[in-house]
């Protein structure tokens, strides 16, 4: 397999984006791009993880968090690592790794899923250790929430490049968990909200952070817990780091999910963000009404029934359920101020699922109340794979700055 390095953004708005960018120009700040995490190569071709929907879906399946967050290391339930035969005789893919992967997963030829109270049931997660883990030194935890048609798994291909960048100093050593949000094969994803199918809120805020804090020696420091989702699991990072402020101190998103009630002024889905004209979705969208589309003229649809139902479910308490979880409506209602939630978003100008317009009018609201938001905005970025990998160098860059402080004080780089 090829490998080809991770270059940063260097892109330049073309004329026909220039309108919609200088709208909100006001209210983004651009993170600079001038420097190359150079010791990270990430796969040049990462699975497909499908269900029902087939190839009509590899552009989204293809997409983000495989590749984007690869650079958080995986460290799975029980104490037995993942070793380079158990891997090859699952089939799995087969990281080498100067770290630790540690599996509670039913993946790799043993069921070691961890006990789930707030499922009721077994489920799967991965935990990354960094290299020369000490038991004697206290290390940052980040929670890793994958992207919607993902699941646990998605997280493997990934794991060599988060490696990379503790074991060559990009990153400072951290102990990372990977829970997995997924549903039925061929269901979107839950979202990490509690709702109709299960309570997967309490299951990362609970039973993962609670399992990780008391099995492995975790920094005290809410500023040295940090939540990291892409797309679909962006909106589970903004959520629990809202609704947790006194545990979490830093999220950062990439290409997120975070105003599910968007409509732009005119009551359409996808229209562009005004910061003069906007509204908000007062009735559940229609099982077929479209929120992403894909391919040539968007011939590829992603519905309702598809995306938000299986989480959400339908009609009226969906929509109050929304407006529970929403990042956007947690924003407006907590009392944070200043550097109480140091926040990260990188998103892409022209997202299929239209969550540039969703990530603006976040941003607005944040930048309204003066909060501490970096934000990375990629004009001709759409909702994929290599646009993500456009995005991880800046992110990298931002968690160092956050991390380094809580490092292991003896931890040799």
């Amino acid at each position: 397999m090829r490998d080809v390095p991770i270059f940063p953004c260097r892109e330049t708005s073309r004329a026909s984006d220039q309108t919609r960018a200088t709208t909100a120009q006001r209210f983004r700040s651009a993170v600079p791009v001038n420097h190359m995490v150079a010791c990270v190569h990430a796969p040049s071709r990462l699975p497909w993880f499908g269900g029902r929907r087939g190839r009509a879906l590899s552009i989204l399946q293809t997409a983000l968090v495989s590749a984007v967050l690869s650079f958080f290391v995986l460290v799975a339930g029980q104490e037995t690592p993942l070793s380079s035969e158990s891997l090859a005789c699952s089939g799995r893919y087969k990281p080498a790794l100067h770290g630790t992967l540690l599996d509670y997963t039913d993946r790799h030829g043993l069921d070691r899923r961890m006990d789930s109270p707030a499922l009721g049931r077994k489920q799967s997660l991965y935990v990354y250790l960094p290299p020369r883990y000490d038991a004697e030194q206290a290390y940052p935890l980040a929670i890793y929430l994958h992207a919607g048609m993902q699941d646990v798994e998605s997280f493997l291909p990934v794991a060599s490049i988060l490696d990379q960048l503790v074991a060559c100093g990009e990153l400072p050593p951290l102990i990372v968990a990977a829970p997995d949000g997924s549903l039925c094969p061929g269901q979107f994803g839950s979202f990490f909200v509690n709702g109709p199918a299960g309570n997967y809120h309490d299951w990362v805020a609970n039973d993962v952070y609670n399992y990780v804090r008391e099995r492995f020696h975790v920094r005290p420091e809410p500023e040295a817990h940090v939540l990291v989702g892409a797309s679909m699991g962006g909106f589970g990072a903004f959520n629990l780091a809202l609704k947790h402020p006194d545990r979490f101190k830093t999220v950062a998103g990439i290409m997120p999910a975070l105003n599910l009630r968007w409509l732009g002024a005119c009551g359409g889905y996808f229209d562009d963000f005004d910061p003069q004209h906007w509204g908000w979705r007062e009735v559940m969208a229609a099982p077929l009404e479209p929120v992403g589309r894909f391919g040539p003229c968007g011939i590829v649809k992603l519905r309702a029934c598809d995306v938000i139902y299986p989480a959400f479910g339908s009609g009226p308490q969906a929509l109050e359920r929304i407006r529970r979880e929403n990042p956007i409506e947690l924003l407006l209602q907590s009392q944070l101020h200043g550097h109480d939630l140091s926040m990260y978003i990188a998103y892409a100008g022209r997202d299929e699922f239209n969550l540039d317009a969703q990530a603006e009018s976040f941003i607005y609201v944040a930048r309204q109340r003066q909060l501490d938001l970096t934000v990375d905005y990629h004009p001709r970025g759409r909702h994929n794979q290599s646009t993500a990998f456009r995005m991880l160098p800046n992110l990298v860059r931002w968690l160092r700055q956050r991390l380094e402080p809580y490092a292991p004080l003896q931890a040799t780089p």
